[in-house]
C-alpha cells in the first residue's frame, strides 16, 4: 500500500468504504451513465444532481518533519471537518500527505470546490495545529498522466 496515496490510488477500508460513494471519492468517472443498471446508481444519480456531503481531499503540511499516520483531525477555518482516513510521508513531495472526508460542520449544505478552496486548513498532530494545503486531488499527479509515462 505504499506510495498508494501519494499515486492518487484508494485503499479498500481506507479511503474507501462500504459508506463511501465513488461520487464522494471522486471516482464518478468509474460510474456508467449509459442505459445499464447497477447497485447503487440511483444513490450516484441523485448525488450528481444534488451535490455531495463530504468529500475526499488530500492535505500537505507546510512545516517539515511533521509525520502524520491517519486518525488526525483536520480543522477548516478553526472548526472540525473530519479526521485523516490515511496519512504517510510524501518523498517525492518532500512533505506528510494525508487523506480525509471533509464535511461542513452543522450543516446539510453540500460540498462544492469553492468550499473546499475557500477554507483555511490544519491538521492536528499531537495536540498541537499544523498549516496544511488543500488539494482536489494528489499533488503529486493532479493530472494522472505519470502512469501514461508523461512526466
Amino acid at each position: 500500500a505504499f506510495l498508494f496515496l501519494l499515486s492518487g490510488y484508494h485503499l479498500w477500508g481506507f479511503d474507501l468504504r462500504s459508506d463511501d460513494t465513488p461520487i464522494e471519492a471522486n471516482l464518478g468517472f468509474l460510474c456508467r451513465k449509459d442505459g445499464i443498471t447497477y447497485k447503487g446508481k440511483s444513490v450516484v444519480q441523485q448525488q450528481q444532481q444534488d451535490g455531495i456531503r463530504k468529500r475526499l481531499v488530500y492535505l500537505t503540511l507546510k512545516e517539515k518533519g511533521i509525520p502524520l499516520w491517519g486518525l488526525e483531525a483536520v480543522y477548516r477555518n478553526n472548526e472540525v471537518v473530519g479526521h485523516l482516513r490515511r496519512g504517510e510521508w510524501a518523498y517525492t513531495l518532500d512533505c506528510a500527505l494525508g487523506q480525509c472526508y471533509i464535511k461542513r460542520r452543522n450543516s446539510d449544505k453540500p460540498i462544492n470546490i469553492d468550499y473546499i478552496k475557500s477554507g483555511k486548513y490544519q491538521i492536528e498532530v499531537m495536540g498541537k495545529l499544523y498549516d496544511a494545503d488543500i488539494h482536489l486531488r494528489s499533488p503529486f499527479d493532479p493530472k494522472g498522466l505519470r502512469i501514461m509515462g508523461e512526466y
